[in-house]
């Protein structure tokens, strides 16, 4: 229970609002007042602020404002906590008149008229407050409430500026965007507000609403930055009439463009923003009301209301640009002739013929031929390509020719590397800048892939709005007003229907408050059925009794089902009430109401379609030229995007390089196998001899590793061979065996280096043969003949002191093999059979071990030139001195065949000879 200033008891009721500062209240039984209590209690400088507001009340001011009438108090004579004000019903806030979607559905029947009047009854409301003696000061859609009628009532009195008794009561609130220049940026409870400042809140205020909720300093700003709202306001740049550039503002798109403003609202908004002696709230009355009175009713859209003057309605344009509903058809007593004929209105809209759709040229140009700077890159394209493979092809030969397998893994990288710098060549002078502009930071190859998608999207978007044009705009209306006849034809059956379901819906209900008076456990069959079994099942009345209930009771025959069945509609057929009676007067009207409204919109749609089919049929055509040159140029540019792109657009992969090395690499390691003289190889025997002799410098790990090692190179394994073999070498450091092991095996491996330094650091290379033989291979292998014959005499040399076996046999092929790569067999075979005559025939085993060496020498090298007759004399000569000997150089005369022998040109013949 709350109490008023003269002790009156108020009953605070339903709550209707809460905000900021407190929450609204019905007061019973006082319908027309309502009461604003304070969430805190009020300072005593806004008590003395509500006594004065209630003590200056009259009717002038609570007609329009919810202006305080009296204080509230928590108790008589306690603390105030609140007021009480007039009651404001079914308004809404002006904003609410701003979208469409909130005016269509809040004030359905609103015409740009209708918000115009809206507009001088604010003006009319700050008017009256200002003429009181007040100051508004917050000034906002927000604080002002309309209803369907127009009427208007301000809101948030208890802020009003106003002087009493030498104090001013200053309004602390406001909003930036509503604030004039002179006060953006100051605190409001510094300084007092006049009505100028009000005058520039309302002319926003009504700007807004003329405006469809747009704020006259929001535009597009053209100089450099962000242009806030609250700078723009600051520095006066107001964004629409003539001068709006000058003030760097474009007006936005899809607004009521400014010539559609009757001059006289124009010059007063002109003024109110860029001037100091801003337009009066007086002022705007008289303006506005005779500009409501002076509007044109549009002829495609009843609804539509523009001012006087003008060719077209701008309504009209601007919903057919935003495709959005501004305003509802209007109904009956606003100009609309209620007589409709639709036929002939369906007839006229028949006559209007779709657009003729505008021929394209041309669809696609297949010859357009690419333009120079394309060829240009095309054909550094080309030679970037060709260099590329050239270097895969020549660094993939050579390594793997030059240096075997691993060579070739180890350096076909940076063959690639330099295939990869040749193929990103591009040409990057000013041609190819100005040619492909954008993303300069590509490759010219990207850069033409992008201008190529650019044209590809450019099309697309044309395409799409040349289609749009016929298929979007047109038709679409069209099918519309179609659906609006078919419409219009079934409204009659769709109010029976509606009217028939109402009808249903009431006897229905009528029924079963009528069954639901017979009880069944008063009923006369209470007695032969369950009746506690059925108030379980919720089966309490007649109007319970349904198939459902029945078929879902269990406990239930089929006769008790059937016996309750009829008793309940024998109750039922004691009323038959007439469908007339039982509908609602409020609601058939509403039916009817709601259906008259629907046909007299659908009515107004078809009156205009021929109108504004015609209308749009000739934007169509006018729109169709103005893209179709586009369009075709549009076409004609991506044409040669992609006639450049063919040419040189597709960006150089390193597929095909890295194919050519694989091709080369294999090739020249197949050339170097083909071109490498073949050597022989130490037989097993050999081997195992060269094991034996010194096993003794071997211990058991070392003899471990060499006996892994020879049976991995026996199966050619030879990188796993070197590895024991170094392992044994570690366990055994001077072994012979694992030192010339070590070097043949380098050679069977192909690492030719290795296997010379390993020959040359065998700590017995001054006094064996074998680190020799090893040296001559690997000289021979890298056709390094001189230096392979030096090595091969020296272990000639080396081995002939001892006796002469397999080893020395395979030492005199490998020197015979070496000296016909050198030419110089043919002269030491001559030497062999002057050696051979001149040795003395005495008998001894030196003299026998002598001759047995020449005569090896004599059959070999005779071998060597093709002369098998003189070969097989002298391994006859040979085996009747050394069988076993012989046996070893027929072997390897039968097993080796002969090498060609380079032709020297014929000298003087002298004493039957020839010389050499």
């Amino acid at each position: 229970m709350l109490f008023t200033s003269t002790g009156q008891a108020i009953q605070l009721g339903r709550q209707l609002g809460a905000g900021g500062a407190g929450t609204v209240y019905e007061i019973e039984g006082q319908p027309d007042l309502v009461a604003k209590r304070y969430h805190q209690v009020p300072s005593v400088e806004h008590v003395a602020r509500l006594k004065t507001l209630a003590q200056q009340s009259d009717d002038r001011l609570t007609k329009i404002a919810a202006w305080p009438t009296d204080i509230l108090l928590d108790k008589p004579n306690g603390k105030v906590i609140g007021f009480v004000m007039p009651r404001v019903d079914r308004a809404a806030e002006v904003h609410t008149l701003h979208s469409p979607k909130s005016r269509l559905q809040k004030f359905p029947d609103a015409t740009w008229a209708f918000l115009i009047h809206t507009a001088a009854n604010i003006a009319r409301a700050v008017a009256t407050v200002h003429e009181a003696g007040f100051v508004i000061g917050d000034v906002n859609p927000k604080n002002i409430l309309v209803t369907r009628q127009g009427t208007v009532a301000l809101l948030d009195c208890d802020s009003f500026q106003f002087t009493s008794a030498g104090t001013t009561y200053r309004c602390e609130a406001g909003f930036p965007e509503y604030t004039p220049p002179e006060l953006q940026g100051i605190t409001f409870r510094e300084v007092d507000r006049t009505a100028q400042h009000d005058a520039f809140g309302l002319a926003v205020v009504i700007f807004q609403l003329l405006f469809l909720g747009r704020h006259p300093f929001a535009g597009r700003f053209s100089g450099a930055g962000e242009m806030p709202l609250e700078r723009a306001i600051r520095e006066g740049r107001f964004a629409y009439g003539e001068h709006a550039a000058a003030r760097q503002m474009l007006t936005p798109p899809g607004v009521l463009p400014w010539r559609a403003l009757p001059a006289s609202l124009a010059v007063k908004f002109e003024r109110s923003f860029l001037t100091a002696e801003r337009t009066a709230p007086r002022e705007w009355i008289e303006t506005l009301e005779t500009a409501a009175q002076t509007l044109t009713i549009c002829a495609l859209h009843p609804g539509h209301r523009y001012a006087a003057g003008l060719e077209q309605c701008p309504w009209c344009e601007i919903e057919m640009q935003a495709r959005v509903k501004l305003f509802n058809v209007t109904r009956k007593g606003e100009g609309q002739p209620s007589a409709f004929r639709l036929d002939d209105i369906w007839r006229e809209i028949e006559q209007i013929k779709t657009p003729d759709v505008l021929a394209l040229a041309i669809e696609r140009l297949s010859n357009v031929q690419p333009s120079d700077a394309a060829l240009k890159v095309a054909d550094s394209q080309r030679k970037s390509l060709l260099l590329a493979l050239l270097v895969t092809a020549a660094g993939g030969f050579a390594t793997a020719y030059l240096g075997g397998f691993y060579a070739f893994i180890g350096l076909g990288w940076l063959a690639l590397l330099i295939a990869h710098f040749c193929l990103k060549h591009e040409p990057h002078d000013e041609a190819t800048s100005k040619a492909w502009p954008s993303y300069p930071h590509y490759s010219v190859a990207q850069r033409i892939a992008h201008a190529k998608q650019n044209a590809e999207a450019k099309v697309h978007s044309l395409e799409q709005q040349w289609d749009w044009d016929i298929n979007g705009r047109f038709v679409s209306k069209r099918n519309e007003l179609l659906q609006h006849r078919e419409h219009y034809a079934t409204l009659e059956a769709m109010r029976a229907d509606r009217l028939e379901q109402l009808e249903a819906a009431a006897r229905q209900e009528h029924v079963q408050a009528h069954l639901s008076t017979f009880e069944i456990q008063k009923s006369e069959i209470s007695g032969r059925v369950l009746t506690t079994y059925l108030r379980v099942k919720g089966i309490k009345t007649a109007a319970d009794i349904t198939r459902e209930r029945l078929d879902a009771a269990q406990g239930l025959n089929n006769k008790h089902r059937t016996l309750l069945w009829n008793w309940r509609n024998h109750k039922e057929q004691l009323l038959m009430p007439s469908p007339d009676t039982l509908v609602h007067p409020n609601l058939r009207q509403r039916v009817l109401t709601e259906t008259e409204a629907m046909r007299e919109r659908l009515e107004a749609e078809l009156r205009s379609g021929a109108l504004y089919l015609r209308r749009l049929r000739n934007e169509v055509e006018a729109a169709q030229l103005a893209v179709r040159d586009e369009l075709l140029n549009a076409k004609q540019s991506l044409a040669q995007a992609e006639a450049d792109f063919r040419a040189a657009g597709k960006r150089r992969s390193l597929t095909i390089p890295v194919v050519v090395l694989i091709v080369a690499g294999i090739t020249g390691g197949l050339f170097a196998e083909a071109t490498r003289v073949p050597l022989p190889v130490a037989y097993k025997g050999n081997e195992a001899a060269v094991a034996a002799d010194t096993a003794a410098e071997m211990n058991g790990k070392a003899r471990e590793a060499f006996d892994a090692a020879m049976e991995y190179r026996s199966t050619k394994t030879y990188d796993r061979a070197l590895r024991y073999l170094e392992s044994a070498h570690l366990a055994a450091p001077n072994s012979e065996a694992i030192w010339d092991e070590w070097s043949y095996t380098y050679y069977l491996a192909g690492q030719y280096q290795n296997a010379l330094q390993t020959a040359k650091d065998a700590p017995h290379f001054s006094k064996s043969y074998r680190p020799h033989k090893n040296l001559g291979l690997a000289y021979a292998a890298q056709g390094q003949w001189t230096k392979a014959k030096e090595a091969f005499n020296q272990a000639r040399m080396l081995k002939e002191g001892s006796k002469v076996d397999r080893e020395s046999v395979e030492i005199l092929y490998l020197l015979g093999q070496t000296l016909s790569h050198l030419g110089e067999l043919p002269a030491t075979v001559e030497l062999a059979q002057t050696q051979l005559t001149a040795a003395p025939s005495a008998i001894n085993k030196g003299q026998q071990s002598l001759e047995a060496r020449l005569l090896v020498t004599m059959a070999l090298y005779q071998r060597w030139q093709n002369d098998l007759p003189a070969a097989q004399s002298a391994l006859q000569s040979l085996r009747m001195r050394d069988a076993e000997l012989a046996g070893y150089v027929e072997e390897f005369i039968n097993s080796h065949p002969a090498q060609a022998v380079p032709k020297k040109p014929q000298a003087q013949r002298k004493h039957g000879k020839v010389r050499r």
